[in-house]
């Protein structure tokens, strides 16, 4: 039984994973001004439509996907390590969702391009900076 809750655990994580991913784009969008048309919601994939003007706002935002999910796992690990040092104390279940996020987002550009890849997304984080030359 603890391994399907493990399984459970993995796929929720690389979910929430993949929400902030595409958050933490949205917000550097929202940030530069650049306006986003729509935004679609699937239990896979996240899809962002949005007007750019130069390479930084598409480098901003291919950056700015996984950068985010990074910043997330330091302040994960950041509460555990303060839990450690003056509680004494942290759940074994949050140390798993930590440890289970920190694999997650060491494999966040993988995981987004492998989705964009399967779906034969031609806009995906993967293309952005080729599609931008291209186009100009």
């Amino acid at each position: 039984m603890e391994w399907i809750a493990t399984i459970l655990t993995a796929f929720c994580v690389i979910w929430v994973r993949m929400a902030f991913h595409y958050l933490g784009q949205y917000v550097f969008l929202k940030i530069v001004g650049a306006p986003v048309t729509s935004v679609v919601i699937k239990w896979y994939k996240i899809k962002l439509s949005y007007s750019y003007w130069n390479v930084f706002q598409q480098l901003g935002v291919v950056v700015t996907g996984t950068l985010s999910n990074t910043l997330v796992f330091l302040f994960l690990i950041s509460v555990c390590h303060i839990c450690q040092k003056y509680i004494y104390c942290f759940p074994v279940s949050f140390c798993k969702i930590i440890a289970w996020y920190g694999l997650a987002t060491c494999l966040d550009f993988l995981l987004v391009n492998t989705i964009d890849m399967a779906n034969q997304e031609t806009d995906g984080d993967l293309l952005k900076l080729y599609n931008y030359y291209e186009r100009t």
